[in-house]
């Protein structure tokens, strides 16, 4: 059952989550470089991640818009990893998957630091990477 997250404590404070809500905007760049290369269904799984980030950042509580942000990014992670076999130049490939290297570093970097201000700002990280990552592979697919 997913819990009320109308009475659950926020995970980060205002200050940090604003960052975030923020960053989760550069999510636009990847869906129009998608549309913009006629890739739709890499645009919707672009657009849908974009919905459910700032959905959750808006107000970053445990319960479901955490789970549905969570779902959504895996996905499109799985989508957007298949879709880069794809690739007719496998040097996109490769810089593709070593930006998806760098936005899991981020993430890790974000879950183990010290305060929250650090861990606010390697998080966008994960943001700027992955969609970096992303627009470099809709470059890719579209030559």
């Amino acid at each position: 059952m997913l819990k009320n997250s109308s009475v659950a404590p926020p995970v980060l404070p205002p200050q940090y989550s604003s960052r975030l809500f923020r960053s989760s905007f550069t999510t636009c760049f990847s869906v129009y470089l998608a549309a913009r290369n006629e890739l739709w269904y890499c645009a919707a799984m672009a657009f849908l991640v974009l919905m459910t980030s700032l959905n959750y950042w808006r107000h970053p509580v445990v319960g479901w818009r955490r789970t549905v942000d969570m779902t959504a990014v895996f996905l499109g992670m799985v989508y957007h990893l298949y879709c880069s076999s794809y690739v007719v130049n496998r040097m996109y490939q490769v810089f593709y998957v070593l930006f998806i290297f760098k936005t899991a570093y981020c993430y890790m970097r974000a879950r183990d630091a010290a305060n929250k201000d650090v861990s606010s700002a390697w998080h966008c990280g994960v943001h700027i990477m992955g969609n970096l990552g992303n627009m470099l592979l809709y470059t890719g697919l579209a030559v």
